[in-house]
């Protein structure tokens, strides 16, 4: 059975551990939450060996470390993910009298259509489009946001497809850019406090677990020196 283990005895306790701990004793021995003993002196009734206890300890370790690698791993996409929005927003920021827009006369020229990525609008599509993507797609909040944007780049006022975007789109499209590159560094930041609390939790559990084993043959080496006394 799956179980969470949320104190020991000892000098260090652990919120998360969830593991499957070795069977120990009978229903008489003095357990924990999470089904290890409370104490070296109770494992020794238990029969639970320094060595299985290592085991026990290692499994709860690894536990730690895979969401440990996996917050990691999240963090480095939603950086990425983050340059690259800068990036598109730099991008639009330099067409800020719109694209090819008759009703500013600073409007870039922009040749192309949106659905071929091989003109430069179609360039400045796949670029929203790609991000789209990488944020997880339309449905996710923030690609939500970036989708937004890219519907101000492509649909004109009459639900059309169009490479006209006028001045107040593109500022429109640099606001949700922004917007979604915000949120993206929020959720990073989360990610963070996440990482360095199971951090925490890691070096309390491995000093737990260091202490308990180290008890654990302390008591087994007094019961040996006195047998036969």
């Amino acid at each position: 059975m799956t179980s969470q283990v949320n104190q020991y005895s000892g000098s260090a306790s652990l919120q998360y551990f969830s593991v499957d701990p070795p069977a120990v004793g009978g229903a008489n021995t003095p357990v924990v939450a999470g089904g290890a003993p409370s104490s070296a002196s109770a494992a020794a009734e238990a029969g639970l060996t320094p060595e299985a206890l290592m085991a026990y300890c290692a499994a709860a370790l690894n536990g730690l470390d895979s969401q440990m690698e996996d917050i990691f791993n999240t963090q480095q996409k939603d950086n990425k993910l983050v340059t690259d929005i800068n990036a598109a927003a730099g991008t639009f920021s330099q067409y800020q009298n719109g694209i090819n827009y008759s009703g500013n006369a600073q409007s870039t020229s922009v040749p192309g259509s949106a659905t071929d990525p091989s003109t430069p609008f179609g360039a400045l599509t796949t670029q929203l489009s790609n991000l789209v993507t990488e944020a997880g797609g339309p449905n996710t909040e923030l690609g939500g946001e970036l989708q937004n944007a890219l519907t101000q780049l492509t649909t004109n006022t009459h639900g059309g497809v169009d490479a006209t975007v006028s001045d107040t789109d593109v500022a429109a499209i640099v606001k949700d850019l922004q917007n979604a590159a915000s949120d993206a560094n929020s959720g990073a930041e989360l990610n963070m406090v996440k990482l360095q609390s199971l951090m925490s939790d890691r070096q309390s559990a491995l000093q737990m677990c260091t202490n308990l084993v180290q008890s654990l043959g302390q008591q087994q080496n007094a019961i040996a020196s006195n047998i036969g006394k």
